[in-house]
Formats: structure tokens, sequence, C-alpha cells
């Protein structure tokens, strides 16, 4: 269960819910411009765009969650369960990727949407696990830029691309589904519908889904996101209270075994700041992460641990 939302008002904006059931052991990591990344199946890159993101390091490889870079590119993977196929690891025309690598390879190479699309043109994705005790995750992705959204599909029938005209994403089913089922809820509006005194504003959006399906939080995020970019301004404040309306709170989602679902984190890149945000379940105030100066020029992994403690500022009274 994830959400993506993508904002192209006057400013731009790219940001996530994770929900999941606990840390998969996650910071915010940079991925400075001369810090190697190995490949398996593909050369080796020396050089290339700075990357900040929200990733697990394992064996010294950035396992990016999310992630934008310094020209501005943004990409997030979101499970795709029962849906997600990788071909198995053979030789094929172009280049071949394993899932874990496609976000740093796409933002450490790509300087905007147009060089994304170009260069998964000529991508492969393969069956190439992390390791043998690390299985590969079944993702799809979206990546963006100010100027749109493409998102990245690889199931038993091929490799696909769609133009994402809403600039969201959830999990399931494949997304020209997803695109399809908002249609729906066309008819929903934010606009004033008369009402008596027992009837409270926002008649206007009346049948928009509350459930945490991914259908749901697909078409809510739509609609909230149209919304927003309605006014003609967009900020982080609203992509974070997007964020919050498609987020499950502990406990209103459980899994087959039990467990929890919910959202442990927040994100909204600003790209044009160079400033990755975040907030945790535990903690509700915006931390930022910028790069910038120095750091951009390294040849090692930079990270920062998530703020988890409860953090409440207490204001005092006057009078």
């Amino acid at each position: 269960m994830c959400t993506v939302v993508s904002l192209t008002g006057d400013r731009f904006y790219f940001g996530r819910n994770m929900d999941i059931e606990g840390s998969f052991g996650e910071a915010v990591v940079f991925t400075p411009r001369h810090f190697a990344l190995d490949l398996r199946r593909a050369p080796k890159i020396k050089t290339h765009y700075a990357i900040l993101g929200m990733a697990a390091i394992m064996d010294g490889f950035p396992l990016y969650a999310d992630a934008m870079n310094e020209r501005g590119l943004c990409m997030a993977g979101l499970n795709f369960v029962g849906n997600a196929y990788y071909p198995p690891d053979r030789e094929v025309d172009g280049w071949r990727i394993s899932p874990f690598e496609l976000i740093p390879w796409l933002l450490s190479t790509c300087t905007d949407l147009a060089a994304a699309r170009r260069a998964l043109n000529t991508l492969q994705l393969v069956n190439v696990p992390f390791r043998q005790d690390v299985p590969l995750t079944p993702l799809h992705w979206i990546v963006a830029d100010k100027t749109g959204s493409l998102v990245i599909e690889s199931t038993s029938e091929g490799l696909f691309l769609y133009d994402d005209p809403e600039g969201v994403l959830a999990n399931n089913p494949p997304f020209d589904r997803q695109l399809a089922g908002i249609r729906a809820y066309e008819a929903l509006t934010p606009a004033y519908r008369p009402t008596d005194p027992f009837v409270s504003l926002g008649l206007g959006a009346v049948g928009l889904p509350g459930d945490y399906s991914s259908a749901s939080r697909f078409a809510r995020a739509c609609f909230l996101r149209r919304c927003a970019l309605s006014s003609g301004a967009t900020s982080l404040h609203d992509m974070y209270r997007i964020l919050d309306s498609v987020a499950p709170p502990k406990g209103s989602v459980l899994a087959e075994n039990g467990m929890p679902h919910y959202t442990t984190y927040s994100c909204c890149m600003d790209p044009q700041a160079q400033i990755y945000t975040y907030t945790t379940a535990e903690n509700r105030r915006i931390t930022a992460v910028r790069m910038s100066g120095a750091i951009m020029e390294s040849d090692r992994l930079l990270t920062s641990p998530l703020c988890v403690t409860s953090d409440v500022w207490e204001s005092v009274l006057e009078g």
C-alpha cells in the first residue's frame, strides 16, 4: 500500500506515502556525483548526477524507495503484487537492469522526463535478485519532473510506459485500469451546492470513496490534486494535506497475517530548492534534508537517520 502524488502547479513537488508493516532499515540517503554505482548487468557508473531520497543501504548499495536527482527528476517505486513480472536474465537487446537498480540508474543518468523516456525505451528489466537471501520486490514506478509524469510497469506481457495525466499512482490494478476507474467520479466537484441548516458544505464531493484500497486512494488523491491545482498555487503543505488524506492510520488496515499496514513515512521533494522533506508516523513535524555545497562532489554515501521521536512544540500563553 502506497500512494504517490506529483504537483505541477506554479512550483513542482513530488511526494509519497510509504504504507507498510514497519521499517525496512530506511534513512535519507545522499548519493553524491562521484560515488560509483556498480550495476549487475550494465557498466559501472563512476560519475553521475547526485541523488537524494529514502533508501536502505545494503552491502554498500543504496536501495532507493523514492528519490530525486540534482536536475529535478523524481521517482518512486510502489508495491505491484500479482502483476509485476521480470523476465529471466538472458542476453537481450538494450540495457539489462535489475529492478532494484532502476531508480539509481535512471536518476543518475537522466536530466529530465524526456531523457528518462528515451532511456527506458532501450531498457530490459531482468530477474536478478540483490542477493540470494534478498529477493526482488514486485514493483511498478512513477518518474516525474515539472513537465509531467510517466508510469513504468513490467508485466508478463512486456514493459509498458504510460503517460500519467493525473500525476498520481497507487498499487493495483495496472495503471491503465487505475486511470479508467476514476471515470466514475468525474461528476464530483468542490463547488458549492445549496444546503439546509442540517447539512454542511462539501456536498459536491459526496460519493468520493473513503476507504484505503488502491482504487479508492487513487480516486481520492486525483480529486484532491485537481482541487489543489485549480487554486493556481501549490505548496509543500498542499502536498502533505493530500498525502494525509490517503494515509491509513495504524490499525485501520490489517494484512493477512494480522499485522497493521500504515503510513510509516510521508515525503515531499522540492527539486527547485533541492530539499527532501518527510514526516514519520511518530513525528509529524516536517524534517528537511538538502543537497548542496561540497557534499555534491563526494565519493561516499551520506545518511540522515529518520526522526522517529515525538516532537511537540509547546507555545507559551501570554496575556
